[in-house]
């Protein structure tokens, strides 16, 4: 907590600080399980400043219960008490990894996006100079990186770090051992604005965006399938003796089952967010409010009626809030798209509710020029390779919008 930047000092010291407390446990287990409760003891992470709170406290909550299904409840209860299970064998063994070139070539980054989750209580970093009996366990996968894109659609200098689970864990389990992850489509957006514009005809229908601030890492993993959530990285670049093993205590970008048991949560801040309405229903009309969810990004569909916008703004930040604790919603990225406009760009696709017209931002139009010229398109060309097929049907399937 005494640094907030990733110096070569910290990342030192925070490995000294993980091998003793593995070493005074006696397992990596048992140091987790330590670790866990030393940040809950500061309402971290989700809730700062409130000691002992469980971020997923919210689900004993009774107006929460009151209006979410009893399944979803007693399953977040589950998730509260025990974490989510991999629902693959982690028993025993012991699985190395090196991280693939896109993190190496990008290490520093790599590293303050793991520090940015130490300080929320998620991750114990060790090092590998521990003896291999406290390491027993620890599978760990290569990290990548990825270009992340901005709200306009544009690459962004800051990457998105996800784990490469394909052998340590996705090709042992199956998705549908997990919750399901189903997503919502433009169509369902489209369709509730056309209801609302055959309801009220003069006026505005508006559309903002709510994101959830580290979405999976809301959702803690059980103790033992822990190990199956590590990573590795050489220590050298700062100046640590061997490798830095990362054992993530939540749930990964990369694993099969993170879609679906984070999912729960997001379906359980829905049906909050839409089991209320505006009060004076003479002045803000009376229906519940709507609104979608795309893994982190909720996206908010109002009448410009009274101060509904305001009132549902307020209440679904609230539910997200009850639902994940009181750091889930990503204040920094509202400022930028939480603005309720008539045409909104939504989960890469530029939707006027004016017009009730669809377009691909202009970074995207650029992008399908690029796509479409591919000489290896060209009529007549043999030896058409099949990742350039794949690239043009997962580009269709995205304009067909």
């Amino acid at each position: 907590k005494r640094y907030d930047t990733v110096t070569d000092e910290a990342v030192q010291e925070a490995c000294r600080a993980g091998d003793h407390l593995v070493r005074e446990a006696g397992g990596w287990q048992a140091g987790l399980r330590a670790m866990k409760n030393a940040w809950r003891e500061q309402g971290i992470p989700g809730n700062p400043g409130k000691p002992g709170v469980h971020h997923l406290d919210g689900c004993y909550d009774p107006e929460v219960r009151r209006v979410i299904d009893p399944d979803t409840l007693e399953y977040i209860q589950y998730l509260r008490e025990n974490g989510a299970p991999t629902r693959t064998e982690t028993k025993g063994g012991r699985v190395r990894s090196r991280p693939h070139a896109s993190y190496l070539e990008h290490l520093k980054e790599g590293r303050e996006k793991a520090w940015k989750e130490m300080k929320k209580g998620r991750v114990l970093s060790i090092t590998s100079k521990l003896s291999p009996e406290l390491l027993e366990g620890i599978k760990s996968s290569p990290m990548v990186r990825a270009a992340k894109l901005e709200p306009d659609r544009s690459v962004s200098c800051d990457g998105r770090f996800g784990h490469d689970q394909r052998k340590v864990l996705n090709e042992a389990g199956v998705k549908w051992d997990h919750p399901p992850a189903l997503q919502p489509t433009h169509g369902s957006v489209g369709k509730a604005a056309v209801y609302y514009d055959a309801q009220f005809p003069e006026l505005p229908i508006l559309s903002a965006k709510t994101d959830v601030d580290g979405a999976f890492r809301w959702v803690e993993v059980e103790e033992g399938d822990c190990g199956t959530m590590s990573t590795e990285s050489p220590g050298k670049d700062f100046g640590v003796e061997g490798d830095l093993i990362d054992i993530y205590a939540v749930l990964s970008f990369g694993f099969l089952g993170s879609p679906g048991e984070y999912q729960v949560l997001a379906h359980a801040s829905k049906q909050y967010f839409e089991a209320h309405h505006p009060t004076c229903p003479e002045w803000n009309g009376n229906y519940p409010f709507r609104g979608w969810f795309l893994v982190d990004d909720k996206v908010r569909l109002e009448v410009a009626l009274g101060i509904r916008p305001a009132l549902s703004e307020a209440c679904s930040k609230q539910g997200i809030k009850k639902v994940m604790g009181e750091e889930a919603v990503n204040e920094k990225k509202d400022k930028l798209e939480g603005e309720w406009e008539v045409k909104k760009l939504i989960w890469g696709i530029i939707m006027n509710f004016r017009d009730f017209i669809n377009s691909l931002p202009p970074v995207k139009l650029l992008k399908a020029s690029y796509v479409l010229g591919d000489p290896e398109l060209d009529p007549g060309l043999p030896n058409l390779r099949l990742i350039t097929v794949q690239r043009g049907r997962g580009n269709l399937q995205h304009w067909s919008v």
